[in-house]
């Protein structure tokens, strides 16, 4: 067994069990570590401020107002699992829950959230802000 070694499982309804040894070898230890990978793609939830969404996982289109006055709105994503590759906000890489600012132009803004699980699944959130 290698140092540092993972193992990735897909995400399946049933429970996952791995039976990991450890080997002492002088005055270290070998370690294992076993991760759940999510293929689901998705957001637990997201918001949007100042402005309102009725969030729902499946749904991938918002539209909200701003209002005239607003020169950013602030965007909060956390992903429905912790074992997501990445998450990018208009392509930046984000961590789970941070706030993004986003400024905006007159008009209708648009912004993108994408969540990217270990196996490849992606899914993309379009939120089209007007103001």
């Amino acid at each position: 067994m290698g140092r540092n070694q993972r193992w990735y499982y897909e995400h399946t309804k049933e429970p996952v069990r791995q039976t990991v040894s450890l080997e002492e070898r002088g005055p270290h230890v070998e370690a294992a570590q076993l991760f759940l990978a999510n293929p689901q793609a998705l957001l637990k939830s997201l918001t949007v401020t100042p402005g309102s969404l009725a969030f729902a996982p499946e749904t991938v289109t918002y539209n909200i107002y701003a209002g005239s006055g607003a020169p950013s709105v602030d965007v909060r994503a956390v992903p429905a699992s912790m074992m997501v590759q990445d998450l990018l906000v208009n392509g930046a890489s984000v961590a789970s829950g941070s706030v993004s600012i986003i400024p905006l132009i007159p008009g209708t803004n648009e912004i993108t959230i994408e969540v990217a699980a270990f196996d490849g699944t992606r899914k993309t959130y379009l939120v089209r802000v007007i103001r």
